[in-house]
C-alpha cells in the first residue's frame, strides 16, 4: 500500500475503501482560500483541498458558501 494512503472502514456497509491521507500544511505556508461563486465571500476551504472533502461545492458550478448554498438548494 501506498504511504500516502489509508484504509477507512464505512459503518453503514461492510465495505473497506483507500482514500488519500490529508496532511495538514505547514504552518509557514499562507494557504489561499476559495471564495464563493456567487458572493465572493472568502470560504473556509484552500484551493489545494480535493472537492471530496468539501462541503457546498457543486461540481460544474464550484464553491459555494454555506449561506448561498442554502439560499440557491433549501
Amino acid at each position: 500500500m501506498m504511504n500516502n494512503m489509508k484504509r477507512v472502514q464505512h459503518r453503514e456497509k461492510n465495505v473497506t475503501s483507500v482514500r488519500p491521507i490529508v496532511e495538514p500544511a505547514p504552518q509557514n505556508v499562507k494557504l489561499e482560500m476559495d471564495k464563493c461563486v456567487s458572493c465572493d465571500k472568502e470560504t473556509p476551504y484552500p484551493k489545494i483541498l480535493h472537492i471530496g472533502y468539501r462541503c457546498y461545492y457543486m461540481e460544474g458550478v464550484g464553491q459555494l458558501c454555506k449561506e448561498c448554498y442554502e439560499k440557491i438548494y433549501k
